[in-house]
């Protein structure tokens, strides 16, 4: 075997590796998804009962003070609400650009390894 196959057998084995890692990373990324996603229903299932409590809770309040007390409970609530969705959007666009980050290096592996191979050939 001549010094230029033995070196592309080399960056073979080296791609090989680094393409498991990626692999890896990729499982964990997919891991990471599902994680937002079943804490994302979680939280939607706490909203729901926040606000059936909130509701229940104006029954209870009266008179001016008891409105206003439950209007400052709904804004307090929302304001929760909305830095949460924004927190949450965040972190699925960081994990959907990890995930493509990754995606697009395991493409670019592909590609070199077919090159590669087509060089050992001809």
């Amino acid at each position: 075997m001549d010094a230029k196959s033995e070196q592309i057998y080399e960056t073979l084995k080296q791609l090989r590796k680094e393409r498991g890692s990626y692999l890896d990373k990729l499982i964990r990324v997919n891991r990471k998804q599902a994680e937002l996603e079943e804490l994302e229903e979680r939280l939607h299932r706490m909203e729901r009962e926040k606000s059936e409590i909130l509701a229940q809770s104006q029954e209870v309040w009266q008179g001016n003070q008891g409105r206003s007390v439950a209007h400052y409970a709904e804004d307090m609530a929302r304001a929760h609400r909305q830095k949460v969705t924004h927190t949450m959007e965040a972190l699925q666009e960081e994990v959907e650009l990890e995930r493509k980050t990754i995606q697009n290096r395991l493409y670019d592996m592909e590609s070199q390894e077919k090159r590669l191979h087509r060089e050992l050939i001809l």
